[in-house]
């Protein structure tokens, strides 16, 4: 929720952020900090999966995930989800930062 907590408060053009987090200590921390900020109106906390988002297809103009889908279990199903709530056009952007041993990062590095 950090992130969106952002995001809203320096874009007013964002109408609606939504956090989809798993972690209902998380959640409950984003909530607040929403409310304390008078954004409640304007970010919505929602508690799931990004392998089962409970979203609407095609709902969101962007979708953001910072330092998040490196935790989830199923990163195929993870992007699929992302791009079927991302209205067609949209944008997803996501960053999770990582580092190996060696030369690069292997295929089994970036599974574990």
């Amino acid at each position: 929720g950090a992130a969106a907590l952002r995001l809203v408060k320096m874009h007013p053009h964002i109408k609606h952020a939504t956090c989809l987090n798993l972690c209902d200590e998380q959640n409950a921390l984003a909530t607040k900090e929403a409310a304390e900020a008078g954004l409640e109106s304007r970010i919505e906390v929602v508690t799931g999966t990004y392998e089962d988002a409970p979203l609407d297809d095609n709902k969101y103009d962007a979708c953001f995930s910072q330092d998040a889908f490196v935790h989830a279990f199923e990163k195929k199903q993870a992007f699929k989800e992302a791009f079927r709530v991302t209205k067609p056009g949209g944008a997803f952007v996501w960053c999770d930062l990582m580092c190996g041993s060696g030369e690069g990062v292997s295929d089994e590095e970036l599974q574990t």
